[in-house]
């Protein structure tokens, strides 16, 4: 059975993103999770927390961790032009050697889905 680890930020306004990423994935590959999983948040939240733009995120991380498998935990494709995140996700997977997961939906809150 394999595992992975879902990369969720809260208030990041007071430590420095990319080394702590990094850190982090690092460590939940040594502990030996399969896979990493960024989600999509369209609209603010409410404690003010930070979310970063999750295929950005899986292209960073694609050289810190090659024996991992990426995956987005459900992107928010109604606010974003299909034809360019198809672009986006095919050129990931190709450049991860196929290791890039996309999962689409509507949205987790209200407000995303007013947007749509």
């Amino acid at each position: 059975m394999d595992f992975g680890v879902a990369l969720q930020w809260g208030d990041m306004r007071h430590i420095g993103l990319s080394p702590t990423l990094h850190e982090v994935v690092k460590t939940a590959r040594d502990l030996g999770f399969r896979s990493l999983w960024t989600t999509d948040q369209m609209s603010a939240r409410s404690d003010n927390s930070f979310s970063t733009e999750p295929l950005i995120t899986a292209a960073s991380l694609m050289h810190i961790v090659p024996e991992m498998l990426l995956g987005v935990a459900v992107l928010v494709l109604p606010l974003r032009n299909a034809a360019v995140v198809a672009k986006q996700s095919s050129t990931l997977s190709l450049l991860s050697g196929e290791r890039f997961i996309l999962g689409i939906g509507v949205g987790g809150s209200e407000t995303e889905a007013s947007l749509a």
